[in-house]
């Protein structure tokens, strides 16, 4: 029988120990006796296999090795098929495997044959993969040349590359609480075979290189950071995965001596590697080298991503309210300066000026806009302790200028449009109406030709015409002349003007008998793969938008009436903590370690989440203790004093499984902190139910 996760933990506590009673493991582990001594067994039978020594047992039941052995070195022996992977292990290496695979095709069959489980179990887990893949923004696809693999922006990819390669190969280095894990192990061999690849010992010096000439030094956990990113640069760009998509903080970027040394050394990773790097790609690098160290655990405020994230809502809370239109909900605001705060703010830590960024052209032509950027950036210079200077200022005011003119262009999408005709009304009527079918477009009146010149235009964006308008009337808009009957070169003038054509409407039969034909099975992803190919250009695939949409819950998707506390006696901060924490670890949500540690970061960080001085977020590190994401809620009858003498009386809890699951609550959270007439109403609420319905009140007003 394969090695199963309890006996490897079984072998964990027997090599860190002297003797260990057998009762003592069966009540450890919540089984039976004779299911230890089954475990005992298996694992000699495999310690044997693979040469290392035996467990003994005494005539009273103690366990014992005469010869103690490195559990790593055992682990990194095993063979996958003498391992029985749970699940959930199976899932993440399965994820591994593709996301780094390079060569093979893979497909049910050789997956299943890796792992010696059946097809059925391999679909199985690719169900759980993909739904695992929604919360990431990441989608699973197959096709007949590359077989499975995982479909994103190349951006986000390697982001995700990274990310990987940092909690599962550096902090595994470094992380002995992880030693125990099989799974880690085979993970790690994925990791270093997809590395070695490249020559790591060249891109050291070459690395080397380029700092000595930015006669700058950076740390050992950034400099491993960078051998990884250009490592898996080097890697896309060779198999054809190029980032073409360009940031307006390129714009910056290009006039770095990190781009300027880059550029005149490229040629010396192109020729080693046989690759090209584009501008995009070199522009990528000199990020990285300007501090975009946003998986670098050596810095505190990395790891306080929820404190962050909370900042980055407030800010855009602040400059929204202060705007002619509604930039709250943008995505990619929130998106891009979440990705822009943290350079910025390693930038202004350090003391690293970026020089000639356009500061006084964005001053001039946003001035009012900046310093209704640079008062709401307050909160931000009170968390990292420095004054945000100007120019990086006025970088953030790009991010919200580009903000602004995405929704005005949104509320311009269909262009509203005066018809004008000379012919009879029947004729004219259907050529409007011919262009409703064929543009996006709103047609707001249609007159004739003699009305135009005491029209009012100040609502209109475009003059369409079947007469030609004399040079003697004078229209402040644009004209746009066609025929009675539109034909295609009319319809090509207006695209060329920037109408977009309508896509046409398929019907669902047609969708229906694709289905029929293809299919005998319900493989939505591969359905939809093969419908966007047969339909190119009529259908737009949307998947990824309801991923994003599936996937925003909000705070009362994880706040159920009883998770919600009342404490009507006096008590003390720590007891508070408790009390939250209980009503997590009672949901499910979490191990009591979890709890300690959000103890600790009190103890250590003081009243870092404290939202408007009325409001607590309490939450900690995910140190393998969270299950799920859940929160709690504690309203105190008599107020609090924590450390930094903050009294409080409303404190939220939050475990985290993932942060793109709690990225709307945290939103919420905000939105409430804001709001005096939520704490007006909150305060004489006084049982589960009114509380929860309050909340519920005020989160679904935001909506």
């Amino acid at each position: 029988m394969a090695l199963t996760k309890r006996e490897i933990e079984i072998l964990n506590i027997l090599t860190n120990s002297d003797n260990i009673d057998m009762e003592y493991l069966a009540e450890d582990f919540g089984v039976s006796l004779r299911t230890i001594r089954y475990s005992i067994e298996n694992l000699n039978y495999y310690l044997k296999k693979y040469d290392f020594p035996v467990i003994d047992k005494n005539s009273k039941g103690i366990l014992y090795q005469h010869e103690k052995f490195s559990l790593s070195n055992f682990l990194k022996k095993i063979e996958s098929r003498d391992y029985k992977y749970l699940d959930i292990e199976r899932v993440e290496y399965i994820y591994i495997y593709i996301l780094f695979n390079t060569s093979r095709k893979l497909n049910i069959i050789n997956l299943a044959s890796l792992f010696q489980v059946s097809e059925l179990t391999i679909k199985s887990d690719i169900k759980k993969l993909k739904d695992f893949l929604k919360s990431k923004d990441l989608s699973f696809r197959y096709n007949n040349i590359k077989g499975f693999y995982i479909d994103s922006s190349e951006i986000a990819l390697r982001k995700e590359m990274i990310k990987i390669f940092m909690d599962k190969l550096f902090n595994f280095e470094n992380t002995a609480n992880k030693m125990n894990l099989f799974i880690d192990y085979q993970i790690k061999d994925i990791l270093n075979n997809y590395i070695k690849q490249i020559d790591q010992n060249f891109l050291k010096n070459y690395l080397k290189d380029i700092e000595s000439k930015l006669v700058e030094n950076t740390s050992n956990e950034v400099f491993e950071l960078l051998i990884i990113y250009f490592s898996i640069a080097i890697l896309r760009i060779n198999q054809n995965n190029i980032i073409t998509q360009s940031d307006f903080y390129n714009t910056y970027i290009i006039r770095t001596k990190e781009y300027k040394i880059l550029t005149e050394n490229i040629d010396i990773l192109e020729k080693k590697y046989d690759v090209h790097f584009n501008e995009e790609e070199i522009l990528k690098l000199a990020e990285y080298f300007l501090g975009s160290h946003t998986y670098n655990y050596s810095y505190t405020f990395y790891e306080n991503w929820i404190e962050v994230e909370i900042l980055v809502r407030k800010l855009i809370g602040e400059v929204s309210k202060n705007c002619s239109v509604d930039i709250s909900k943008d995505k990619l605001l929130f998106e891009g300066l979440l990705n822009h705060i943290k350079p910025t703010i390693y930038r202004i830590k350090n003391d690293i000026y970026l020089p000639n960024i356009g500061f006084e052209e964005i001053l001039e032509n946003c001035q009012e806009l900046f310093f209704t950027v640079k008062n709401a950036l307050i909160d931000v210079e009170k968390y990292i302790g420095h004054k945000i200077k100007d120019d990086e200022v006025a970088l953030f005011t790009v991010h919200f200028k580009l903000a602004i003119d995405r929704i005005k262009e949104k509320v311009n999408e269909f262009s509203n449009v005066l018809f004008v005709c000379g012919s009879g009304y029947a004729s004219s009527s259907l050529l409007a109406q011919e262009l409703l079918d064929t543009f996006d477009i709103n047609v707001v009146d249609l007159i004739p030709y003699y009305r135009l010149k005491d029209y009012n235009l100040k609502n209109i964006d475009f003059i369409i015409s079947t007469v030609k308008i004399p040079e003697t009337v004078k229209v402040e808009k644009e004209v746009i002349q066609v025929n009675v009957i539109l034909s295609e070169k009319d319809k090509i003038l207006l695209e060329n003007k920037g109408f977009k054509r309508k896509k046409r409407t398929i019907g669902v039969t047609e969708i229906l008998e694709v289905i029929e034909k293809e299919f005998e099975n319900d493989d939505l992803e591969k359905i939809g793969d093969i419908l966007t190919q047969k339909f190119s250009g009529q259908i737009y695939d949307n998947r990824k938008e309801k991923i994003i949409e599936r996937r925003n819950k909000n705070l009362l998707d994880y706040l159920n009436k009883e998770n919600i506390v009342i404490k009507e006696k006096e008590t003390n901060w720590r007891n508070v903590v408790k009390i939250i924490g209980n009503i997590l670890l009672e949901d499910g949500c979490i191990e009591e370690s979890y709890i300690q540690s959000m103890k600790n970061l009190v103890d250590e960080c003081g009243t870092f989440m404290v939202l408007n001085q009325r409001l607590m977020l309490l939450h900690a590190e995910n140190n393998n203790d969270v299950f799920k994401t859940g929160v709690s809620f504690l309203k105190l009858n008599y107020p609090v004093t924590f450390p930094d003498n903050k009294k409080l009386m409303y404190i939220f809890g939050l475990s985290c499984l993932s942060k793109e699951e709690i990225s709307e609550t945290l939103n919420d959270l905000v939105t409430l902190a804001e709001n005096d007439e939520f704490f007006s109403e909150l305060e004489r609420k006084n049982n589960q139910a009114e509380i929860h319905k309050t909340i519920k009140k005020y989160i679904e007003r935001k909506i």
